[in-house]
């Protein structure tokens, strides 16, 4: 049996809100000691003080988070500015924590470290579930996840995001036991016994001409059919160039799936568009463009979908989900809506967690192989 004990405060006071998050968790936690931690900060917060008392509550127990860009629960609801702290606590589940240092120097050094500690911790036992965080401003979570996939195989369920700042622009930071790193990513494998299923929504439909990356420079797109990506993109929208900023591409699988890149940001002299987790010459990709009511109901196709798959007949002992910042931009205001269609669906006895990130891993389900998507809904339930 695995459970999740949680402390979430949105004071005002960052020693209230430590004090808050803190004594809720103990009190979810009935006197049990956690095997694990998650850790979600808003960026506008003092991480390193959050991170600390955390440690100083629950000495010894592997810790791994991010700063975020926003954080949701059950208990509180969709929040800016609050700690969002998970404790898991089970008597058959065993626990790993790993961290990759400068992927974006050296990718593949980085990952077979962080495999390492993996496997020395577990004994060799493939993990059942695992929870990534990764900073996707600096390097490529697709890089870690191909080296799960070698590792463990194409089926490992693998669920998280990329760590974020708001408004967009500031650092982003990953947190594991007494350090917070800023070119890194983080892992906790779930070894044991456990029933599960994962669900993916991008709400964004491909549409328009289809067209060919043909030049990259790191994460910056220059060329799609040997035309500047500005060109690419002007083709379909006109000429005013600030409407680009929130159209993303998909870039198309050769199975008919797709996954979305955000386009962040443009380059008028290079007539570039930089993006979030890269793209490589030939790629295939098409601009993607949805309604306010597709992002708003995603998070109803997105449970539907994960409940539908769940064994058995019991529910889940929780629900973990990340969000995109882009889709808490695009909702404005009514952001609050994803977790509220969530905890209409599943009733507030079920624990709903989850945090608003620069980018989503997780698969449509867990036959699929854990992709890393922009402006995407992803969940993992679990029991």
């Amino acid at each position: 049996m695995l459970r999740l004990a949680v402390g979430h405060s949105a004071d005002i006071d960052l020693e209230r809100a430590l004090d808050e998050t803190v004594a809720q968790a103990r009190e979810d936690l009935g006197g049990d000691e956690p095997g694990a931690a998650l850790l979600f900060v808003s960026s506008g917060l003092d991480h390193e003080a959050v991170r600390r008392r955390v440690r100083g509550a629950f000495p010894g127990v592997p810790l791994v988070g991010c700063t975020s860009a926003g954080e949701a629960s059950s208990s509180l609801g969709f929040q800016d500015d609050s700690i969002l702290l998970l404790l898991f606590v089970s008597p058959d589940v065993r626990f790993s924590a790993a961290i990759g240092r400068a992927p974006s120097s050296d990718p593949e050094r980085a990952i077979v470290e962080a495999l390492e500690q993996i496997q020395a911790q577990a004994s060799d036992e493939p993990p059942r579930l695992c929870f990534l965080l990764s900073d996707a401003v600096l390097s490529n979570p697709d890089h870690v996840l191909e080296g799960l996939r070698q590792a463990y195989g194409e089926s490992l369920p693998v669920v998280g995001g990329a760590a974020a700042s708001y408004p967009p622009g500031g650092e982003t930071w990953v947190l594991f036991d007494d350090e917070s790193l800023s070119d890194a990513f983080v892992l906790l494998a779930l070894h044991g016994p456990l029933e599960l299923a994962t669900a993916a929504e991008t709400s964004w439909c491909p549409i328009g001409k289809p067209g060919t990356i043909t030049a990259v420079e790191g994460d910056e797109v220059l060329r799609i059919d040997d035309v500047s990506a500005l060109a690419f993109y002007r083709n379909a929208l006109g000429a005013d160039a600030s409407q680009f900023l929130g159209t993303p591409l998909a870039i198309l699988d050769a199975d008919g799936s797709f996954k979305i890149r955000a386009a962040l940001i443009y380059d008028a002299a290079r007539e570039s568009v930089a993006v979030i987790g890269g793209l490589a010459v030939g790629d295939r990709v098409q601009l993607a463009f949805a309604t306010v009511d597709d992002v708003r109901d995603g998070a109803t196709a997105l449970i539907e979908r994960g409940l539908a798959q769940f064994p058995g007949q019991d529910g889940p002992a929780f629900v973990f989900f990340c969000s995109c910042a882009a889709r808490k931009m695009f909702l404005a205001l009514d952001v609050e809506s994803e977790i509220e269609q969530l905890r209409l669906r599943l009733g507030r006895q079920v624990p709903i967690v989850g945090f608003y990130g620069y980018g989503e891993i997780g698969s449509e389900s867990l036959r699929d192989p854990a992709k890393f998507h922009n402006q995407a809904i992803v969940l993992a339930a679990v029991r």
